[in-house]
Order: structure tokens, then C-alpha cells, then sequence
């Protein structure tokens, strides 16, 4: 039997005629740790390359990074690493590799932390100390930011050809049209889609408006809404909103948010998230605000006095349905107690059927409370919106919509969309605009 090799990098085969020498390489851990400052829910898409290939080229969508999760690769001593993040990490982008690290004799960690404010675009991990980990291996520490400039870098920029590429087949040629025009470079921040008359239809036409976005232009050292932003933005989106305003009867439409870098969920800055908040259907302005529900604000017409006095009558409905929920609970637990003790069953028994009559009458009054809000609230909910919304439920681009009224997380499955009670942070947060993702199977 031949003897192991002094030197375990190295390992010798045997022939007739002669022993050859194949080198191993040693393996080297490469741990890369973000921590996302603006949002700490925040799930980044990403692709990691070897020596310049992607070690998992055509696997579907990109795995996530979470923030403060560290995410270790074993690679060759001497490999160079890289990543691929954001929208760049869709397998038909990944253009611009990032936070590259060659390990050499040591295992690395690199911590890449998000920083607001302009800064220059540096991706290259900066060495910061050698320290033992707790297997006792000297492990070389490494920094980096994540600024405004690295996510415009790691997001894509649609040519006109790729956006063009992405427009489902039967797509009107007015919306096509329009649609384009923001990667071909508009002068200024809006877009309008003409449609002629039809024998059925008269001629409708719809203006589409961008926002400035402060957050890009306050983190980004160099930045341009019309060359830098809008063509970060997922067509598909585009042509959805067009379209549900050509059948809802839409003819202005204002986008206070489309791509942005550090701000809001990963859908804004992969460029999949749009924002809408003010709309024109027929003779009405419609300002996509129900903050008034719960605060004072400026009166918008969407939220009654008679809404409010319902709501607030709803809400103390569920308390009273839940504090009913736990007497129940405990007379029946009491009951129980009582099997033990036969001269307190009989009293025990007259407790447990009250509660049970509580928790029956309080859940009923609950249902009706909700009912009665409902009513009210759709009741003054503007007829354009209502349609707008229905049919950017009903499309296929689309994948989630959230706006002041209703809230749908999935609008690809049966399951119906909630009403917003302003209640969560997420319900908060979208109590005065509609929100819509871009349904990308490659990318979220």
C-alpha cells in the first residue's frame, strides 16, 4: 500500500512508467456580510462568479442576501470572487461585477455596509485587520459601502431594443409607442399615448408624468431622472399602467416613484416597483390619499365622517370580539377545573354557556361593524380608481398592488385582497399611493 504524501496539496498516480505530480488546491472560505441601513427587511438578489463564471449560471432566479446574515462560498486558494446584485443578478444581465475578493492564504470576510449620501462609486473591498476566528484560523477582515452609486451600477438600464423585447405580443401600438420613448430619452418627464377613434370607441389620449426622485438624487453623485432612472424601470410596468388607464378611462397619470435606489423594497431599486399617486378619470382629480382615515388631513372626498365614526366603531368591534375570545377560553378552562369539584360545576356550566353567548354576540357585532365600514368606504371610493385597480389586478405583468383601499400581496393567486386598515407598517406606508410590483419570474 502506498504511504499518504507528506504534502497534502499534492497527490501522486502510478503507471508502468511513471508517477505524476497533481496539485490540490487549497480551499479558502469567502464570507461577505451586508448590512442594509435604510431597510433592514431588505432581500438583494445576487449571483456569485469564480474566476469570472457564475458557479450557478442557469438555476432560475437569484438566491437572496438578508441583512446581517452572513453568506459564506468555499472557493480555490488564489480564485478570484465576485458579485452580481440586484437586477444585474437576472441571468441575461450580469454586467457588472462587484465587491471582488481573491483569497490567498487566508479565509476573507467582508462586511459591505449601506451608506446614504453622495460618495464615490468604490467597490473594492478595503483590508482592515487579521484577527482569529473562533476556530482559532487567522481570517483576513475586509470593508466596503454599499452607496447610491453602486446600486445605480448594479441596476440595469433597459435599452430601447431590450424594452422593445419585453413587450408582450398585441400590446397596442400607442402604448408601444410611448412606452419606447422613455428608452429612447425624453426632454422632459412625461409621455402620452394617443388613440384614435374607433367605430366603438372615441379617440382617447393619456399623459403620463415622473416625479423627481430625491432619493436617487440625494445618494447618487451624478444622477438624471430621464437617463439614469426611468430607463431602470422594468417596461412591462409601463405598458401595465397604460393599459389599465385605456380601459378605465384614465387620462392622467402622475408615477411619484418608479426606480430608486435606497428607499422601500428591493421591487423599487431592481426597478420592478411603480408608484402612482394622483390620476384623472373623466372630470375627476383623484389624489391617491386615504390618510385622513386615521389622522388629520386635508379633505381628499374618499373618507366620509360617516366612514370614520364606522371605522372606529369596527375597531372597538374586534376588541370586544377578542377580549370575548379569551372570557371564553377561561370559562371553559374553569369548567374543566370544576369536573374535580361537583358543588362548582353547576356554576361553572351558567359561566361557560354566558361566555359562549358573549363571544357569539360580540363576533356577530364584529361582522357587522366590518360590513358597515366596507360599505361606506367603497361607497366613496372614485368609480376611475376602482376600474384602474381591477384591471391591474387583472393583468399579468403585475404580481402585487397596494394602495390606500386594498392590499394584495400576491395578485396572482385566489386569494382576495384585504382592505387597508392602516393598521401594519406596510398598510401604512401605502396610505397615500398605489403600488405596484412587475411580475419577473428571473429576478423576485
Amino acid at each position: 500500500m502506498m504511504n499518504k504524501p507528506a504534502n497534502a496539496s499534492a497527490l501522486s498516480t502510478q503507471s508502468n512508467t511513471a508517477v505524476q505530480t497533481v496539485q490540490v488546491a487549497s480551499k479558502r472560505k469567502v464570507t461577505y456580510l451586508f448590512k442594509f441601513t435604510s431597510s433592514s427587511n431588505l432581500s438583494l438578489p445576487y449571483a456569485m462568479a469564480v474566476n469570472g463564471t457564475v458557479t450557478d449560471p442557469t438555476s432560475g432566479k437569484p438566491k437572496r442576501l438578508t441583512h446581517n446574515k452572513a453568506k459564506t462560498f468555499t472557493v480555490d486558494e488564489n480564485a478570484a470572487v465576485t458579485l452580481y446584485l440586484n437586477s444585474d443578478a437576472q441571468v441575461s444581465f450580469r454586467e457588472e461585477p462587484v465587491y471582488a475578493i481573491t483569497p490567498t492564504t487566508r479565509d476573507v470576510h467582508i462586511t459591505i455596509t449601506e451608506k446614504t449620501g453622495k460618495h464615490s462609486d468604490q467597490t473594492t473591498p478595503v483590508f482592515k485587520e487579521t484577527k482569529k476566528g473562533s476556530d482559532g484560523k487567522e481570517v483576513d477582515y475586509y470593508t466596503a459601502d454599499l452607496t447610491g452609486d453602486v446600486w445605480l451600477k448594479v441596476s440595469h438600464k433597459y435599452t430601447e431594443a431590450e424594452a422593445k423585447s419585453r413587450i408582450p405580443a398585441g400590446t397596442d401600438s400607442a402604448i408601444q409607442d410611448a412606452v419606447l420613448n422613455v428608452y429612447r430619452g425624453l426632454s422632459t418627464a412625461q409621455v402620452t399615448a394617443t388613440f384614435a377613434a374607433t367605430a366603438s370607441k372615441a379617440a382617447q389620449s393619456i399623459t403620463m408624468s415622473f416625479d423627481a426622485s430625491n432619493n436617487a438624487s440625494s445618494n447618487i453623485s451624478t444622477f438624471s431622472l430621464l437617463s439614469d432612472g426611468l430607463p431602470r424601470t422594468h417596461p412591462k410596468g409601463l405598458i401595465a399602467l397604460f393599459r389599465a388607464a385605456q380601459l378605465a378611462g384614465v387620462s392622467k397619470l402622475t408615477l411619484s416613484s418608479a426606480w430608486r435606489p435606497m428607499l422601500g423594497s428591493i421591487a423599487h431599486r431592481s426597478g420592478l416597483g411603480l408608484d402612482i399617486n394622483y390620476m384623472e378619470a373623466g372630470d375627476k382629480k383623484i389624489r391617491v390619499n386615504r390618510e385622513e382615515l386615521r389622522k388629520s388631513a386635508p379633505d381628499l372626498d374618499w373618507v366620509s365622517a360617516e366612514e370614520k365614526t364606522l371605522f372606529s366603531t369596527y375597531e372597538q368591534a374586534q376588541k370586544d370580539a377578542a377580549s370575548a375570545a379569551k372570557e371564553q377560553k377561561a370559562a371553559a378552562a374553569a369548567l374543566k377545573k370544576a369536573q374535580k369539584e361537583p358543588d362548582k360545576i353547576v356554576d361553572a356550566q351558567k359561566a361557560k354557556d354566558a361566555a359562549d353567548k358573549k363571544k357569539t354576540d360580540a363576533d356577530k357585532a364584529k361582522v357587522d361593524a366590518e360590513k358597515a365600514w366596507n360599505d361606506e368606504r367603497d361607497r366613496n371610493e372614485p368609480a376611475g380608481l376602482r376600474s384602474f385597480r381591477e384591471s391591474l389586478q387583472g393583468n399579468s405583468l403585475v404580481s402585487q398592488l397596494f394602495d390606500p383601499w386594498y392590499m394584495d400581496s400576491n395578485t396572482r393567486d385566489q386569494v382576495a385582497a384585504t382592505a387597508n386598515k392602516q393598521a401594519s407598517a406596510n398598510e401604512k406606508l401605502h396610505a397615500h399611493h398605489l403600488h405596484l410590483t412587475v411580475s419577473e419570474p428571473e429576478l423576485l
